[in-house]
């Protein structure tokens, strides 16, 4: 209010006395105002006292979009992605990426009409992504305006990358479980629906989660009611999902195969107990059993003939002998054919006890480490360890191999051994079949040695029987790929003279000690060196000796311990 002295001279008393009571009421007003406007200051400063030193960074902007306040930690960030040094008075569009300007200033305007929001900027610095979350608060007054926009800035980069990283290792166990050459499911205990099942068992039964397990087997293929029921009897297992895994075998009709079917507890989401299944085919593995009972009736049977024969030839011999005393010659003709006989006699018990023996050994070997990788592959899931299941994983693979191999190599040598083959004597071009035999045995495995092939000529016709040859062959050179460095070189060689053809398979592997060259054709010998530490049951090369003689060849073999061997089939023309 202005004062005009002279106009107030010329009022009157009454006149004067409302004057200055208007003015004092205005001067109360007034003061009311200024104590209005310092309480809020009040609450400014203790309201800017209580976030100047918050650790994540902080900015205050009024309503023209200019910083009125900030803390260090926003300083410090603004350098450090924009490299600038805030100061009061500054717009804050300087501190924002040029392409979400607008945005920003859009989300600005939603605060100082009350909106509390919140949204995630990303920054690039060093080569590395950080990811920030930002909050846009509105400020009120004691009086309910909104006086400006605070922007708190939280650095969210750990928990952004963690989360991802979470998400790449659930999509890596998804992976993983969908890549097993084996089916997995869940059902729930109390509901008995599908919780889970891999790829593997989908594609064969179609999408299953959530329908009922007994809609799909109605007939219980895998008994799992039986194992809830002794689950149920368990006390310990009510308490621990560390109960004893449950192993059975069955014949699923549903499939006509063979099953080896493993039972465990486990929580699942959402804190459901499910029964986790696991579905091993063993198919093959039954019928490679059930092969190897018949190898072992069969051979016993040829041995009980055998023997009964010469029990007979025996009888007769005696009889001969009490009837024709006086044929001395013939006498001894009969006494060296017992002789052979009995040595032959000897030769096959001898051959049954060590072939027996090994089978017993070799077999039971890679048994055991299909059942302890199996049963660790189970302590992995639960984990969550996806590096060892594959490795174990890996170690089944290799001992069903192996004792595939084992089975074959023992059918070869009774088939040698008792000159059971049928030849099949066949004219063809050497070099083609030796080189599709050296070419299906690296496609057939994972090779890294250097292979050089070194052929005189690429036509040879030769007449023999090529399942055998290929056999002798083979088998150098698979001792080739077994005794040789990842990193070392294997050689096949073939020349032609005017008498012999020579095939050779030649390495730069650990040799063969000097000691153990002369014993290595023999049946079931292994060098000293190598059990334990290479596979083998000591067949190949006593297999590849008999084939040799049956197709009147000749093996020969050089070889320099920590310098390489040499393995030479010579055929005659």
């Amino acid at each position: 209010m202005i004062l005009d002295f002279e106009i107030l001279n010329k009022l009157s008393k009454e006149e004067l006395i409302n004057k200055f009571l208007k003015l004092n009421d205005e001067l109360i007003n007034q003061q009311q105002q200024l104590d209005k406007i310092g309480s809020q200051l009040n609450e400014t400063q203790t309201f800017f006292n209580i976030f100047i030193h918050n650790p994540n960074p902080l900015v205050v902007i009024d309503k023209n979009f200019n910083i009125i306040s900030l803390n260090n930690a926003f300083v410090d960030f603004a350098f450090m992605f924009y490299n600038i040094t805030p100061t009061k008075g500054q717009t804050i569009f300087d501190f924002q990426n040029y392409n979400n300007i607008d945005q920003i200033r859009n989300r600005l305007k939603a605060s100082f009409e009350g909106k509390s929001l919140s949204f995630i900027d990303k920054y690039s610095k060093n080569n590395r992504l950080f990811s920030f979350k930002k909050i846009f608060s509105p400020v009120f007054s004691s009086d309910g305006e909104i006086q400006c926009v605070s922007i708190l800035i939280l650095d969210i980069t750990e928990q952004v990358e963690q989360e991802k990283r979470t998400y790449q290792f659930l999509q890596t166990i998804e992976k993983l479980l969908n890549s097993l050459n084996f089916m997995i499911f869940i059902v729930n205990v109390e509901t008995k629906k599908f919780l889970y099942s891999n790829k593997y068992f989908s594609n064969v039964n179609g999408i299953i989660e959530n329908q009922n397990y007994l809609d799909v087997f109605p007939n219980d293929d895998f008994k799992i009611s039986n194992f809830i029921e002794k689950m149920s009897s368990d006390k310990n297992s009510l308490d621990s999902y560390k109960s004893t895994v449950d192993t059975k075998e069955f014949f699923i009709e549903k499939y006509d195969r063979w099953f080896s079917v493993n039972y465990t507890k486990i929580l699942w989401s959402n804190e459901q107990t499910g029964v986790l299944v696991f579905l091993f085919d063993i198919t093959e593995e039954r019928q490679n059993q059930e092969n190897l009972q018949k190898f072992n009736s069969e051979l016993e049977k040829l041995i009980n003939n055998r023997t009964l024969d010469l029990k007979l030839a025996n009888k007769k011999l005696e009889n001969e002998i009490q009837n024709r005393k006086e044929v001395e010659q013939e006498l001894k003709i009969i006494k060296e054919q017992l002789t052979i006989n009995l040595k032959k006699e000897k030769e096959i018990s001898k051959i049954k006890s060590q072939l027996l023996d090994n089978l017993s050994h070799e077999i039971n070997t890679p048994l055991t480490i299909i059942s302890s990788s199996i049963y660790l592959i189970e302590r992995y899931l639960e984990i969550g360890n996806p590096t060892e299941i594959k490795k174990h994983i890996n170690q089944i693979n290799s001992a069903i191999k192996y004792l595939s191999a084992f089975s074959e190599q023992a059918q070869n040598i009774y088939i040698s051994q008792f000159g059971l083959h049928n030849f099949n004597r066949t004219l063809q071009n050497l070099i083609v079949k030796v080189d599709e035999l050296i070419q299906s045995i690296i496609n057939s495995n994972e090779i890294t040695q250097k292979i050089q092939k070194l052929y005189q000529t690429t036509t040879i016709f030769y007449e023999t029987d090529y399942e055998i040859l290929q056999q002798i062959i083979r088998q150098f050179f698979n001792n080739a790929i077994k005794y040789t460095a990842q990193d070392g070189i294997i050689t096949i060689r073939i020349t032609e003279n005017e008498e012999t053809i020579e095939i050779s398979i030649i390495d730069n592997g650990v040799g063969i000690p000097l000691e153990d060259q002369k014993n290595i054709f023999e049946i079931f010998y292994r060098s000293k060196q190598t059990i334990g530490l290479i596979h083998g049951a000591g067949l190949g090369l006593s297999i590849a000796q008999i084939n040799a003689n049956q197709l009147g060849a000749k093996i020969s073999f050089n070889s320099t311990p920590n310098v390489g061997s040499e393995f030479t089939i010579t055929l005659v023309k």
